[in-house]
């Protein structure tokens, strides 16, 4: 049967961010599978890019994109007068569901009545616990927020977390929600992250001045210290006199780009490293589609997830990430890819190593990689275990 849901967000592409990349994939799930979707969320920087996604997202799968350019001290006031405005109080009774697909929505779910809450369904995606009960700010402790947001936890529908090691996290802090949180993984767009053709891999590699005989690995975060580009770059350059005709992309921004910048240039290596700024979701599509490997090692405890890692999975990549957190949920080691210390500088190279020099190894895991995605981590498998999830709890 048809359902109709309502998916709020502050984040949603152009936007970058883990929460806007989610909101996009299950809209995109949820209207393959035959239900309807609206999107409410903020207007950033890039006007015109933003509209164009929503004229293609319009026309290719009829999802309504709502957006308002928002200030951030009036946020939430403008969340629920354009709420008001285009759905009218009465704004629940339009809806089967209402994802609260990001932080910010979450804390704006507080100020709904219980009848909007009974439909609501909170979306964990990491740093919520940090930010209301391990280092609240002095406002949220004189408000008395982490008590509402908790009680709000426990009115909505449902909750979901994208791992299972987000979920022992929050309930380690929130035990009363142990039977409120399920767990649902990410899931990608299948139009979008695919192995790539012959004619799209020419063209791609002539954008960036590559040559079509060396092996490339890529790297794509954010670009902070914790992303752990520094040791994949010491890595890379333990091995790279061994192996000469390799190159290593690694796109993305961040302020941690001009350290990065000139750790290439001290372990003179610069002429091997392609630094990319950030990209668009499209054209980092095409980047993995002609990567032999895809590497990103975090070291960062709080990583959620790991969704980067199915997109390279879904391009048929094999990928090294770094074993902490939730990517060992994103990431099954000798499956998709290698996991590794991200802390232990010649276990990553070896393991970088191996990758590069044992072809049939590489191409082994580039299989089962793939194999592995379409079984459980398309946006279609999302959507339907969403579904399946906040139909359970009716």
């Amino acid at each position: 049967m048809k359902q109709y849901f309502l998916i709020i967000s502050y984040e949603f592409p152009p936007f970058l961010g883990g929460a806007g990349t989610y909101s996009r994939e299950l809209s995109v799930g949820l209207t393959s599978l035959g239900h309807e979707v609206t999107v409410l969320t903020s207007l950033h920087n890039d006007e015109k890019e933003a509209f164009g996604i929503d004229e293609t997202l319009k026309s290719t799968h009829k999802i309504n994109i709502l957006r308002f350019k928002s200030i951030w001290k009036l946020f939430y006031f403008q969340l629920f007068y354009h709420l008001i405005k285009n759905f009218g109080k009465d704004y629940f009774d339009k809806f089967d569901s209402i994802i609260l697909a990001d932080h910010r929505a979450t804390k704006f779910g507080m100020l709904f009545f219980k009848k909007a809450l009974v439909k609501s369904v909170n979306v964990f995606h990491g740093g919520e616990i940090d930010s209301f009960y391990l280092t609240p700010n002095r406002y949220l402790k004189l408000f008395g927020i982490p008590g509402k947001y908790e009680n709000m936890l426990f009115h909505c529908k449902a909750n979901i977390a994208v791992s299972a090691d987000l979920k022992n996290k929050i309930v380690t802090v929130l035990p009363s929600l142990n039977h409120k949180i399920d767990v649902v993984l990410h899931g990608i767009d299948t139009d979008l992250f695919q192995p790539t053709t012959k004619n799209k891999k020419i063209s791609t590699l002539q954008k960036y001045n590559l040559e079509k005989r060396q092996l490339i690995i890529l790297s794509a975060s954010r670009l902070v210290k914790e992303k752990g580009q520094d040791n994949l770059i010491k890595a890379f350059s333990l091995i790279k006199d061994e192996i000469p005709n390799t190159k290593l992309i690694i796109a993305g921004d961040g302020n941690y780009i001009n350290a990065l910048k000139q750790q290439t240039a001290d372990l003179q290596i610069q002429n091997s490293v392609l630094f990319t700024g950030n990209l668009a979701r499209e054209e980092l599509a095409s980047l993995m589609g002609i990567s032999d490997i895809f590497a990103m090692i975090s070291r960062r405890k709080e990583e959620a997830f790991g969704l980067v890692f199915i997109e390279a999975n879904a391009c048929k990549v094999p990928v090294l990430a770094g074993a902490v957190a939730g990517v060992v949920e994103a990431v099954e080691d000798n499956v998709s890819g290698l996991l590794t210390d991200p802390n232990n500088i010649l276990e990553v190279s070896d393991k970088l190593k191996k990758l590069i020099l044992e072809d049939s190894f590489r191409k082994k895991l580039s299989e089962s990689a793939y194999k592995r995605f379409k079984q459980g981590f398309t946006n279609l498998v999302m959507a339907k275990n969403t579904i399946n999830l906040i139909n359970g709890k009716g």
